[in-house]
């Protein structure tokens, strides 16, 4: 079996910032499969029967996106600034 280390070194702000994103690779794959393959059958069923004009839709399905993001406790400034 082939196997691998990877180093950081944390008190480079590049590295850190690597080595969040590694550490959060695996939730970030989740986001994307929920969003992917569920979120769409999910959000047309929490709408339904909602009388929206398209802002509010719009808004509706940022929010929802927003929810599953937190769900997996993704924070977007914490892992790209």
């Amino acid at each position: 079996m082939a196997t691998a280390t990877i180093q950081y070194d944390l008190s480079n702000p590049d590295d850190t910032m690597d080595f969040k994103r590694a550490c959060k690779a695996n939730d970030m794959s989740c986001v994307l499969f929920q969003l992917i393959h569920n979120a769409k059958k999910e959000i047309e069923y929490k709408m339904e029967g909602k009388n929206m004009d398209q802002y509010e839709t719009l808004d509706f399905v940022f929010d929802e996106i927003t929810e599953i993001i937190n769900e997996h406790n993704i924070d977007i400034d914490d892992i790209i600034s």
